[in-house]
């Protein structure tokens, strides 16, 4: 994934309100303020290499394959130009 196309991070924590990072000119915000700089920035070099290491199945998860609710869910919004 090339970081330069990343618009928007959405991150979701059971339990907790979900947050929203923007790109902006200025830098990343969050709907609270400026977003700290390298903590985006590790979030981008941890996801943005990430790989399935093997798949598990197809279709809705099932208790057999030892998947449960996930306990934070990441999405990332990119640019279709680039």
């Amino acid at each position: 994934m090339e970081d330069d196309r990343v618009e928007r991070l959405f991150i979701e924590r059971v339990g907790q309100e979900r947050v929203e990072i923007e790109r902006t000119e200025g830098g990343w915000r969050t709907a609270d303020g400026p977003a700290p700089e390298g903590a985006v920035a590790a979030i981008l070099a941890r996801f943005g290499t990430a790989r399935a290491a093997e798949v598990v199945g197809y279709g809705a998860p099932t208790p057999a394959m030892g998947l449960s609710a996930p306990r934070a869910t990441l999405r990332i919004a990119l640019t279709m130009e680039g």
